[in-house]
């Protein structure tokens, strides 16, 4: 099969030829057309016309939405397989490594242990501590991401923002119009303009009004719709600061409605790992010989997306198998042990599954494995995780609140030194 090159590829070849494949592309029974307006701009200086996006499905695009929504499957069937504390712990270790990433895509200082912090918080009641507060709104939004809203109004799109990072924005980024910014904005390489936000407030409303009936409207496959939104909402620009985090949130929250949690909550995770073919994709998508085609931007997207998946199957199946071996031998340990009750290896049990599948020192605490109501109440958790303890096959990670995990050399044990039954 033909290779299908960008158009700006085409152009350099031989401009007839470029303008023949323009048309072939744009009236082909695979495009979609949007209503989509960008100006677009290179090296700095904007174009003299305007175009709207349009997508070509091809046969490339078509493989990687099918193999996105086998994946999905493939994420949820192995999901089943897993214990529901592990399932959980799991997700909230992805969840951390994705807010860190998109807090680090955009320069944002935070650590994986402040997020960790504000993710605890929002589970307990009382006041927040410092640290963890910076980061609430947005471990609030992405942990109930399933609770999306449909966006029927711009002023959704501005109250998503207010939750995820206006406490973060500087004095001089405070939004100063009606809903959105009214001043100029734009983004910097070697001293040029790759992009430009959309000027003034009145067009950035009417942008987004477009990206909003996109997105209720397009008849395009919604993986691709979405990966298109996120383009256009990151070209609009409404915001003079936090533009990417709501970008990236919007895109998690579509594409959760499509896919599986996992699959959608890695996003930025692999975007950072990625972030020159990232930018570098927004970056030919505005390029005025391409004349608004999205096709390849949408595809870079998918790969990203793709890859995430692949590393999430991998990384299930690699846990999941440790964790078979690590129960067979805690039930092997209960038979050598007489010491050690049902309720004792129920407990070392979910420790286990913690240790597999949390981010190290984000452990079970003991409140939460009183709350399961499952092992009995706080005193006998309290002596069966200080008497493992003491046998040494917990430690102590913290006081307040109480928090064990395995020890490092009796996890090893079980590990290795335990056959399967």
């Amino acid at each position: 099969m033909e290779k299908y090159y960008p158009l700006k590829k085409i152009f350099h070849q031989n401009e007839e030829a470029y303008k023949k494949e323009l048309q072939q592309r744009k009236s082909s029974y695979g495009t979609y057309e949007t209503d989509l307006e960008m100006t677009p701009i290179a090296n700095g200086s904007f174009s003299t016309e305007k175009v709207t996006l349009f997508l070509v499905n091809t046969p490339e695009l078509q493989n990687l939405l099918i193999q996105a929504m086998e994946n999905s499957k493939a994420i949820e069937l192995q999901s089943k397989k897993l214990p529901g504390p592990a399932l959980q712990q799991y997700l909230d270790a992805l969840l951390i490594n994705e807010l860190q990433s998109t807090n680090e895509i955009e320069g944002v200082r935070s650590t994986k242990k402040e997020i960790a912090e504000a993710l605890e918080e929002l589970n307990k009641k009382g006041k927040p501590s410092k640290s963890a507060k910076r980061f609430l709104g947005l471990v609030k939004l992405y942990q109930h991401v399933d609770n999306y809203n449909e966006i029927r109004n711009v002023q959704q799109i501005r109250a998503i923002y207010d939750e995820l990072v206006a406490d973060e924005v500087e004095e001089e980024d405070v939004l100063d119009g009606d809903i959105f910014r009214k001043k100029f904005v734009g983004v910097q390489k070697n001293g040029e303009f790759t992009h430009k936000g959309v000027e003034p407030e009145s067009r950035i409303i009417d942008y987004l009004n477009r990206l909003i009936q996109f997105l209720q409207t397009s008849e395009m496959p919604e993986l691709y719709r979405y990966m298109v939104i996120h383009y256009y909402f990151e070209y609009i620009h409404p915001f003079y600061d936090g533009n990417g985090r709501t970008g990236r949130y919007l895109v998690c929250s579509l594409i959760k409605k499509k896919l599986d949690p996992f699959s959608a909550i890695t996003f930025s995770y692999i975007i950072n790992r990625h972030k020159n073919p990232y930018y570098k994709a927004f970056e030919e998508a505005s390029h005025p010989l391409n004349k608004g085609e999205i096709t390849f931007f949408c595809k870079q997207m998918l790969e990203f997306l793709v890859e995430g998946q692949f590393m999430i199957l991998e990384d299930m199946e690699e846990k999941r198998n440790k964790l078979d071996r690590m129960h067979a031998g805690i039930k092997t340990l209960a038979k050598e042990d007489p010491e050690l009750t049902k309720a004792d290896c129920g407990i070392l049990f979910i420790l286990t599954q913690s240790w597999l599948f949390s981010r190290k020192n984000n452990q079970i605490t003991n409140a939460q494995l009183i709350e399961m109501k499952i092992y009995g109440a706080r005193g006998k958790i309290t002596k069966s995780t200080k008497k493992m303890a003491d046998k040494g096959y917990l430690v102590k990670v913290s006081d307040r609140p109480s928090r064990y995990t395995l020890d490092e050399n009796f996890a090893e044990t079980l590990l290795n030194e335990y056959p399967l039954a």
